[in-house]
């Protein structure tokens, strides 16, 4: 009985086979890796720019080249944000964290998210993800948002600690007027009103055109009884932007004390 025995070319298919599996597993190539970043980098571009739908396109492409990527899922997550798209986004940053759990940028976006949506407890314990990555360079960011929560909260004593916790951790943080003002606001709502003031002043210093915080300075002079600072920094909200939110306020409060 003859028996039967592969030929060469039959070997070489089964070879090739295996070669294509074995370079599967090594995951992508230079060459892709490399046309990979240049998608990469023009999404970037177009999401710095407002084009969502382009830096979309561009980080799909990324994404077939290298798809364990955790950078592409965060841009394209930081797209569909941009385009309103926020249950996308979610999905989008959470393979993120997936493929790179300490990817504090990504906790922190989808902390805001969660936020936006009222889910307080959901953003703190992202913002606390966010934190706990000690490479992190902007801890500034989720730590003004989680004091953010806790003062709609009416927690004013943790979210001021929240505030002090982001100036300490990062003095240079482009934030600091905000911050600044927040302090300010709580520590009015706390019935400190030399401390409000204290940080009020540091923020409009910083931002001289910034409506909320003279509003809250004004306010805070007025709860001090120095009427005549609270009129000086309500004009000056109301001035600053007058059809804004915080300008609107400042000039109903500036009739009240001039027709008292």
């Amino acid at each position: 009985m003859r028996q039967y025995f592969p030929g060469n070319g039959f070997l070489l298919t089964i070879m090739a086979a295996a070669m294509t599996l074995f370079l599967a597993s090594c995951g992508p190539s230079r060459l892709e890796q490399k046309q990979s970043r240049i998608h990469v980098d023009m999404g970037i571009a177009y999401l710095k720019s407002n084009l969502y739908a382009p830096a979309l396109k561009e980080l799909m492409a990324a994404e077939k080249l290298t798809p364990k990527d955790p950078e592409i899922y965060y841009f394209k997550g930081s797209s569909y944000y941009g385009s309103g798209m926020r249950e996308d986004a979610i999905g989008e940053f959470k393979k993120s964290i997936a493929l790179q759990p300490d990817y504090s940028e990504a906790h922190n976006y989808l902390g805001v998210i969660y936020m936006e949506k009222g889910l307080y407890n959901h953003a703190l314990g992202e913002f606390d993800l966010a934190l706990s990555n000690v490479l992190y360079e902007t801890p500034a960011l989720p730590l003004n948002s989680a004091g953010e929560i806790y003062y709609k909260k009416g927690d004013y004593k943790t979210a001021l600690a929240k505030y002090e916790e982001a100036v300490k951790r990062e003095p240079g943080t482009f934030l600091l007027p905000l911050i600044e003002k927040n302090m300010g606001r709580t520590a009015l709502a706390l019935n400190d009103t030399d401390k409000a003031i204290y940080h009020l002043e540091r923020s409009v210093k910083v931002s001289p055109y910034f409506a909320e915080a003279r509003y809250w300075l004004g306010m805070s002079y007025l709860k001090e009884g120095n009427k005549k600072k609270a009129i000086e920094e309500l004009r000056a909200a109301v001035k600053t932007d007058p059809k804004s939110h915080f300008g609107l306020k400042a000039k109903k409060t500036l009739y009240s004390i001039i027709e008292n």
